[in-house]
């Protein structure tokens, strides 16, 4: 693993920890608490649109060094 790579993960971990802290903080300010059906929701949210944008993140560079973006095909 590269060293950008790996520094972009740790990042991301990092980031998602303050955010899951940051939450935690709000619900106690307003006298809300989250049970187990919210954590999860919160964690597969999160999760799942890291996911999602890392793959699309993936397809746009895969597009741009395959050649896809340069192709230009005149209308017939």
């Amino acid at each position: 693993m590269r060293r950008s790579t790996f520094f972009i993960i740790v990042s991301s971990v990092i980031g998602l920890a303050f955010l899951f802290w940051l939450t935690t903080r709000a619900a106690a300010m307003n006298g809300v608490s989250l049970g187990l059906h919210g954590w999860v929701a919160i964690v597969l949210g999160s999760v799942l649109s890291l996911l999602v944008s890392a793959v699309l993140f993936g397809l746009t560079f895969h597009s741009a060094r395959s050649g896809h973006d340069e192709r230009i095909d005149p209308p017939h």
